[in-house]
Parts: structure tokens; sequence; C-alpha cells
């Protein structure tokens, strides 16, 4: 394996994974083809073009004939140098999204590894040579590097305390499933007796002088 080709499984096999909703053995398989096609992703232009004349393959793919001039228009409005690997990856996306949607459609439905390798052959690449044998021990090295580059992710995030935290018990008197347990009533408080309302001292003025109005009068009377 070269270190190109280590390289872009260890970079672009996650991204796939997530992109394209695709497991490992499905983007190993990718990895497979797309290793022969390149050199191992040395070479981006196919040395001995088939069609006499023309400029051959190119890229990870080796898109060649309208697929490499859609390429290359693609790179161009995006900003992108032909030799960039996102340009690789990212046109890659577009076509298994878009006008290639039925080879992305066939890889999902595959189940293993050799399977998942020779669908992508025959759906996406359509080599004139398929070289089927060289693809399927491209695909199991590019899975082992998938695989201890996933493991390799999931020690750092744990290590920095990126993994879920796990979910708090539930608290033994409370039941999820059932109804809320009603609190208890809180103790009465004992009623507080009314105080007497203050008296004023014109009650008390008046009140004593109409006592002594009435007693003048009663010894008037008697007199």
């Amino acid at each position: 394996m070269t270190p190109q080709f280590k390289a872009a499984v260890e970079t672009y096999g996650p991204r796939f994974m997530t992109d394209l909703g695709l497991d490992k053995l499905k983007v190993a398989g990718i990895f497979g083809n797309l290793a022969v096609e390149s050199a191992q992703f040395t070479a981006l232009q196919e040395y001995k073009p088939v069609v006499a004349g023309s400029r051959g393959g190119w890229g990870w793919a080796q898109w060649t004939g309208p697929r490499r001039r859609a390429f290359e228009a693609w790179a161009a409005e995006k900003g992108f140098r032909l030799d960039n690997p996102e340009a690789f990856y990212g046109y890659m996306l577009v076509e298994l999204r878009g006008a290639e949607v039925g080879a992305l459609t066939a890889l999902r439905a595959t189940t293993t590894l050799d399977r998942a390798t020779e669908v992508f052959m025959l759906k996406y690449e359509r080599p004139g040579v398929p070289h089927l044998d060289k693809r399927k021990a491209y695909a199991l090295e590019a899975l082992r590097v998938l695989e201890a580059a996933l493991a390799a992710r999931e020690a750092v995030k744990k290590d920095l305390g990126l993994t879920p935290a796990p979910a708090l018990p539930t608290p033994p008197h409370v039941d999820p499933a059932g109804p809320l347990t009603p609190m208890a009533p809180t103790a009465a408080r004992p009623p507080v007796p009314d105080e007497p309302a203050p008296v004023s001292a014109a009650t008390v003025t008046t009140g004593g002088l109409w006592a002594a109005v009435k007693s003048l009068f009663a010894k008037k009377k008697a007199a």
C-alpha cells in the first residue's frame, strides 16, 4: 500500500461513510476500485488512453470523455485545481447523488466486501479491463486502514471526553411510566384571632358626653 493510498483512506473514508450513509465495507469497496484506477492514488492521468488521440482518464476515478469534461467544468466553477483531492472527492459526491445515483443505490444493497467492490466497478467505474481480483485485494487493504482510522478517532474522542455522558439514574421514588406522586398537604396554620378594633378618642369623648346629658335629664324629670 502506498502512503498516498493510506492517507486517502484515512482522510476520506470516514467522510464517505458520513456523507453517503455507507458502512465501512461499502466504503472500502469504493477505495479498492479507486486504487486500481489511480495506481494506488499515485497517478492522476491515464498512462495509455484506450481511445487513441483522446486525453484519457483523469483523477481518482479516471473520468474520461464527457465525465472528464463535466468534472473539469465543475472544478473550475468551484475554484478547485484539477489535481486537488477535495475536487475528486466532491465531484464523486455530485455524481453519486446525481447522474450516478443508480451506482450508489446498488452499492447500498450489498452486504459483503467482495460484492461491494464488484458492484461499484460494474455500476460506477465500468472499466474496459476489470482487474477484479486486484480491486478486491485493494479493498481488503482499505478496510484494514479504515477500521484502524475509525478506532483511532474513537480513542481521541474518549480521551477528550467527547463520548456521550451516561444517562442519569431515575430517582427511586419516581415512576416515569406512572402518575406523579401527589405532595403531602402542608400542615394548616392555626387561625390568628382577630384583634379588637382600636377605639378612637372621638368615640370615647362623645360617648361620655351623651351619658352625662342622659343623667341630667333624668334628674330634672325626677324633681
